[in-house]
């Protein structure tokens, strides 16, 4: 799957879109087919302090993303009150890509009146 990943440099982070692994469910969680996700202060400050500095270890790229809203793929033991097709929308690590794995307890319902943007 694609992935929209922060890599440190010199002057601080980059974007780089990556093939990279689709994410494996795990117990208590939701996997999550992303139809939208947004670039908030938390990326926004992140990706300007992933700089590279002499004699200390590179800071770890990861794929940036705080938040998403798509529809359920999936759902890891223990998670109850939501179904494979459900409009959901919450928080998360790694959104910006084409599937997210999200903690059952962050996950609301998407309302259908709300674009995936909206959501």
């Amino acid at each position: 799957m694609k992935a929209a990943i922060m890599v440190p440099g010199a002057d601080g982070g980059t974007w780089d879109v990556r093939d990279v692994q689709r994410p494996v469910i795990t117990a208590g969680h939701v996997l999550v087919r992303v139809h939208a996700s947004s670039l908030n202060r938390a990326e926004f400050r992140r990706l300007h302090t992933l700089r590279l500095q002499p004699g200390r270890a590179a800071p770890e790229a990861r794929t940036g993303g705080g938040d998403a809203a798509g529809e359920v793929v999936e759902i890891g033991p223990d998670v109850t009150g939501i179904k494979p097709g459900d409009r959901v929308m919450g928080r998360c690590a790694g959104g910006f890509a084409e599937y997210a794995l999200l903690d059952a307890r962050e996950v609301i319902p998407a309302p259908e009146r709300l674009s995936w943007e909206q959501a």
